[in-house]
């Protein structure tokens, strides 16, 4: 298997801001479809792993009929009206409301505000092997 990493690129209130992350992969569906993410690089601030979509490394998928997420009490995807890679339940929720400016739509939490994206764009790139 090849590695990938990711690149997502932002535009909240007219201003670009990316976030890298230095691997990328999700498992297969015996596995729900759980995201592994490396590093976090980028312009958005995620301060730690446990903001933006760094909380949803090693989270299975969540979908309305699937609840595969931290949350005990409730199923994520229905609550925030997305499926998407949930914790207990969001830092980060690029498939909810198309601006909605609240975590039901679409919104990333950088570990000092919410925000919500008017424009997001989502790239997965394989990575080069250094050869020698």
């Amino acid at each position: 298997m090849h590695p990938y990493e990711l690149r997502i690129d932002f535009r909240v209130n007219g201003q670009k801001m990316f976030a890298e992350y230095s691997t990328f992969r999700i498992e297969d569906e015996s596995d729900k479809y759980r995201l592994r993410l490396g590093s976090y690089s980028g312009t958005i601030g995620e301060k730690t792993t446990s903001h933006g979509l760094s909380l949803s490394n090693n989270q299975q998928f969540s979908t309305f009929d699937r609840d595969n997420d931290a949350h005990s009490g409730m199923n994520c995807a229905v609550y925030y009206h997305g499926a998407w890679w949930y914790n207990s339940c969001v830092n980060s929720n690029l498939n909810g409301i198309w601006l909605e400016k609240d975590t039901k739509g679409m919104s990333w939490y950088n570990g000092s505000i919410w925000l919500y994206p008017e424009f997001t764009e989502v790239k997965i790139r394989r990575v080069r092997q250094q050869i020698g």
